[in-house]
């Protein structure tokens, strides 16, 4: 088996102490206890000191601030006020608005005086000289005054510059320093006998251009207020309840000279020169108002002690030494009980050791895997069993935490780790289903049950057991899928009991029957759901199933609209434990589309039978790897066969096909066989449809199926007598090749006209072309030299008047003989034109050119000049032809 659980004694009684050295044990107890009583004192003597220190330093920061923040306050009150005046002005009425609202603010503490001062010029009389006058400083009147003490020579009118700590503010506003908090000033409060108070006044400037420059030249007045120092800070440590002396100081450094408060009034008596002590339970903190700086020290006061006492170290001091002497007495008594506790430990061991051989002996005795967590050692244990269900034995397992984490599903790795340490967190039972890795089998089902147990002192405990589920997954995982099958099948499925109620329909059940299907869970009876033949359900298919187990057949159900739907039923019987029938299930399979298909199959196998039987085609099929071929009565008809047994192959075809015909028609058979596709093919068969054998003309028709690796499969067509009209197209071809030279001649003839026809066109477009031009040449000169008559016949001698109409009469004549060849038709039809050539003069010609071109150029306002050295010759020319050139 697993790990052993082994208990041993935690001290063996030999080794208990000896007896000489163990008289001496309570009082090296004692001793020891009051040497750790005195060191505890004085450690929490320290940390007592250290809380003081941190309670004192809390106090005087919440002092500070206080300071600081009444201060602040008082600073923008004033502020306030100051841009009051500023923005609307020192009128009476305006500062008695200003009054009124000062009167109103009580809650300002240690105010003794505020009010307004404005900034003038004093003149005097020289003695010596009454008649002229010198002038002095500036001084600062207060203008507005209200007063919370009877402060001694102090009113309106008061010259605020008799205080030297106004002064320096007026000096530090000349060096763009703005004034704020005043050095530190003595008053008296009722009468001069008095004691003079201590105080400082705080300013705040009125501009006489709020967007001017910040300095003394643009100052107009100080809105003051004089804070009685002693009334402020009585206040402060009143309010705040707080345990401390108070020394608070104009500057940075500790000086007598320098004091502002005291509330102890010590300080206040001792040298001027006298420091600030700086022992552990003096406290210095900088406040800055503007830009001055106050240095408060706080110190505690014996009040401060008793509020918080340390009389738990006088305790404690006691109580060590109670502690101590208890302890040695212990000691003593733990020492008689020694060897009655080893005793006890002995009886324990015993015990825990029979627990341990049966909790082994249920380990064996169960199919279970047995495991352990103790989260204080982080340590697993299993039983062989458990390492057993994943394929393993102990002698394999060394790390068990490693082993654990790698026997889990990568993709499950984090959610089971996560799962286990949230169950440590919890307490009780628990139960989870995972898949861990066998050993060999691979991934398999577990069931992991066991408890948590919190442990106040020592952790975590998680224990249980480890049980193989794989195969009763497996099978509910196909239950499940199995259920789903049946819930989408389009068939409808019903279980029924053997008194006929319905157990269960599925959803397309349910759709079928509508609201009857609901009745089916408060026992509806299967003879209630509706069938069209119910006697034939109950009486037959029924007992059938009982006997025999199962029945099939056809059947009809009701709908609920009332249709019937044909279906192809199964009833079956199934059968428990005890071999007899427990229950039933059928399931119907609507056959309406089957139905129909049937019938319109029949409907169609009728009509190619009488298509068949109709057609003059033979048709024929056969498998292209077996020769024999299976063919319509048609085609015995067609080839003469009268035997219908007789078997027809392709050799047998081919010996009777005509040899001129045979290799075209096993070349068109194997081409298509190789390559699939259709053929057609003509050729002459050996019949012996009349009597006896004879040649007739047959035409072949078939299509090639080819499988999905590219050979032939199957090969069906048909087989036509076209013996008549091949002869017949035998003889039109006859008659078609003779029709075809007589048509060739004729052609040719028509060419060769159609030839002559162009070129003749041909002849007269290009003549037409010439004419154009030709006639536009003589019509040109006739209209110029006409219009040179027309406009000049008043200028120009007779001579010259002849010369155009000598012109005008010889481009008329030109013109007509022009227009006479384009009147021959003949003449164009013939693509020739006859010739005149005479013996003419050339120079004479060309003059007559120059003078139809003549009257143009003048038209254009052009100048032609002819000048002509050649002879004159008599030559043959056609002039009338030349001069169209």
């Amino acid at each position: 088996m697993g790990q052993q659980f082994t208990t041993e004694p935690l001290i063996q009684p030999q080794e208990t102490l000896g007896g000489n050295f163990a008289r001496w044990i309570p009082s090296i107890v004692l001793l020891a206890g009051l040497l750790l009583t005195g060191l505890t004192w004085r450690i929490l003597e320290q940390r007592q000191i250290a809380t003081w220190q941190d309670l004192l330093k809390h106090e005087s920061e919440l002092l500070s601030n206080t300071v600081q923040a009444r201060l602040d306050m008082l600073t923008q009150f004033l502020h306030a006020g100051a841009d009051m005046v500023a923005f609307r002005g020192d009128s009476p009425d305006e500062l008695n608005r200003i009054k009124r609202q000062i009167e109103s603010s009580n809650a300002i503490q240690g105010l003794s005086v505020i009010g307004y001062a404005k900034f003038g010029n004093t003149t005097q009389v020289d003695p010596n000289n009454m008649l002229s006058t010198q002038q002095t400083n500036s001084i600062l009147s207060v203008v507005l005054l209200e007063s919370r003490e009877s402060v001694v020579d102090f009113g309106p009118g008061k010259n605020l510059l008799d205080y030297p700590a106004i002064q320096q503010a007026v000096q530090d506003l000349d060096r763009h320093i703005l004034p704020t908090l005043s050095h530190r000033v003595n008053f008296h409060v009722g009468d001069k006998q008095g004691q003079a108070t201590q105080g400082v006044f705080i300013l705040a400037p009125v501009w006489r251009d709020a967007q001017g420059s910040k300095s003394r030249e643009n100052l107009d007045g100080l809105m003051f207020l004089l804070l009685n120092l002693d009334n402020f800070f009585a206040r402060l440590t009143q309010e705040g309840d707080l345990h401390l002396d108070i020394h608070v100081y104009d500057g940075k450094e500790a000086e007598k000279k320098k004091l502002l408060f005291d509330t102890d009034g010590s300080r206040l008596q001792a040298d001027e020169h006298t420091l600030l002590t700086t022992d552990k339970f003096t406290i210095n903190r900088q406040i800055e108002i503007g830009k001055r700086e106050w240095l408060v020290s706080t110190e505690p006061t014996p009040r401060f002690f008793r509020v918080y006492p340390a009389h738990f170290l006088n305790v404690i001091l006691v109580a060590g030494c109670i502690m101590s002497l208890l302890l040695s007495i212990i000691a003593h008594t733990l020492l008689r009980t020694q060897r009655q506790a080893f005793s006890l430990a002995e009886r324990m061991a015993s015990a825990i050791q029979r627990s341990e051989a049966r909790l082994d002996r249920v380990i064996q005795g169960t199919d279970d895997g047995v495991w352990e967590f103790d989260s204080s050692t982080n340590q697993f244990f299993f039983s062989a069993r458990l390492l057993e269900l994943l394929g393993y034995n102990p002698q394999e397992v060394k790390r068990k935490k490693t082993w654990l984490r790698e026997r889990l599903l990568e993709d499950e790795l984090e959610i089971q780790l996560q799962a286990f340490f949230s169950l440590q967190k919890t307490d009780g039972p628990f139960m989870r289903e995972l898949r861990m890795n066998h050993k060999t089998l691979g991934p398999r089902w577990y069931r992991i049950r066991g408890r948590v147990q919190q442990q106040v002192d020592s952790g975590v405990y998680l224990s249980g057991s480890l049980t193989d589920i794989h195969e009763s997954v497996i099978a509910q995982e196909r239950e499940e899928r199995l259920i789903n099958i049946i819930e989408s099948s389009p068939d409808l499925i019903i279980t029924f009991d053997l008194d006929g109620t319905v157990l269960y329909l599925n959803e397309a059940a349910k759709k079928v029957y509508g609201n009857r299907a609901v009745g089916a869970a408060s026992g509806l009876g299967i003879s209630q759901l509706g069938f069209g033949d119910s006697a034939t359900f109950l009486n037959e298919a029924v007992p059938h199933a009982f006997m025999n187990q199962s029945w099939q057949g056809e059947t009809e159900l009701i709908t609920v609209e009332g249709n019937l739907i044909p279906v192809s039923q199964i009833v079956m019987g199934h059968k428990g434990p005890t071999g007899y029938v427990q229950y039933y299930s059928t399931v119907m399979r609507d056959i309406s589309i089957q139905k129909r298909s049937e019938t319109e199959l029949r409907e169609a196998s009728a009509r190619f039978d009488r298509a068949i039987n109709a057609s003059n085609d033979g048709i024929f099929e056969r498998n292209a790897v077996d020769t024999n071929m299976i063919v319509s009565p048609r085609f015995r008809d067609l080839i003469g066969i009268t035997d219908p047994d007789q078997p027809i192959t392709d050799q047998w075809l081919l010996s009777r096909i005509h040899p001129d015909d045979r290799e075209r028609y096993m070349y068109t058979v194997g081409l298509f066989t190789e390559q699939g596709g259709r053929w057609s093919i003509e050729f002459r068969f050996l019949c012996e449809q009349y009597g006896e054998p004879s040649y007739r003309w047959l035409r072949s028709r078939a299509q090639v199926v080819m499988n999905s690796d590219g050979t032939a499969e199957m090969i069906s067509g048909v087989w036509t007598d076209i013996h008549e009209a091949k002869l017949a197209e035998l003889e039109l071809k006859q008659h078609r090749d003779s029709l075809a030279e007589m048509i060739a001649e004729r052609t040719a003839k028509l060419v060769q006209a159609r030839d002559e026809a162009q070129q003749a066109n041909k002849a007269k477009s290009e003549f037409l072309a010439n004419m154009s031009h030709e006639l536009r040449t003589p019509m040109h000169a006739i209209l110029s030299f006409a219009k040179f008559g027309v406009e000049r016949w008043e200028k120009v001698d007779k001579e010259k008047l002849h010369h155009y109409f000598e012109n005008i009469y010889k481009s008329g004549s030109r013109l007509l003989t022009l227009l006479n060849d384009l009147l021959d038709l003949s003449k164009l039809e013939a693509g020739k034109m006859v010739m005149n050539l005479q013996l003419q003069s050339l120079p004479a010609l060309i003059e007559d050119a120059f003078t139809e071109s003549e009257a143009l150029a003048k038209s254009k306002q052009l100048r032609l000049l002819l000048e002509s050295s050649l002879p004159q010759p008599q030559v043959p020319f056609d002039a009338p032809r030349l001069l169209q050139v």
